[in-house]
């Protein structure tokens, strides 16, 4: 059936790209991660000239993120004691490994659809998503870790709610984001994929991708 081999080469797509991603692009996604997070992090608001994210010899992120001194418990404002002080942290590799997962997963489904000429729209489209998004994460990662180690959130309701969104960002949206995204940046995927049309799916698992349903190629 068509939708039987539509699944079967998605599903091969999803596993190759996964092996590729494991033994090859962690090395390359997290060196670019770590480029983009450092610039970000220098744009922070007392950040200084030094690097604001690098690696270790053995694979970990070393960060440093101005942290105002007031949040410190340091003396009073009109002191010595400057606005910003560097925090550091540490963090080690395989924290941040999930979050490159994204992109393959979003090649995988965008690519596993019928190939045409205007399949590069879509995939440049959730490449652009799907990193953005990335670098987000990860920001939001080391913010909520240093805001734990420092205990800068103490009032209840907030804890809870910091605690719920960095569960979210580490253990839901690496999983669910890419297929959100290549659902939505490419339409005949989406069809193919959520249409209650029998017709529509496998019209879409048999020809050549346009971006369009099966339904509006036979002219409905």
């Amino acid at each position: 059936m068509p939708q039987r081999r539509f699944l079967l080469r998605g599903s091969v797509l999803l596993a190759g790209m996964l092996v590729l991603w494991w033994l090859i692009l962690i090395g390359p996604l997290l060196a670019g991660l770590r480029v983009v997070t450092d610039f970000s992090l220098r744009c922070l608001p007392g950040a200084s000239g030094t690097p604001a994210a690098r690696a270790l010899p053995n694979g970990d992120w070393v960060f440093r993120v101005p942290v105002r001194s007031s949040w410190l418990n340091s003396p009073a404002p009109d002191s010595r004691v400057p606005k910003f002080r560097g925090v550091q942290l540490e963090i080690p590799r395989s924290s941040l490994i999930l979050f490159t997962l994204g992109l393959p997963i979003v090649w995988a489904l965008i690519l596993s659809s019928p190939i045409s000429r205007r399949l590069w729209r879509p995939l440049v489209a959730g490449t652009a998503i799907a990193s953005a998004l990335t670098i987000m994460q990860v920001l939001f990662f080391i913010l909520f870790t240093i805001s734990k180690t420092l205990h800068l959130v103490t009032n209840g309701v907030a804890a809870w709610f910091l605690d719920y969104a960095a569960y979210v960002n580490n253990n839901v949206i690496p999983y669910a984001a890419p297929f959100a995204i290549a659902l939505g940046v490419h339409p005949g995927l989406r069809s193919a994929i959520l249409s209650a049309d029998p017709g529509t799916r496998a019209n879409y698992a048999t020809a050549p991708g346009t971006g369009r349903t099966g339904a509006t190629r036979n002219g409905a």
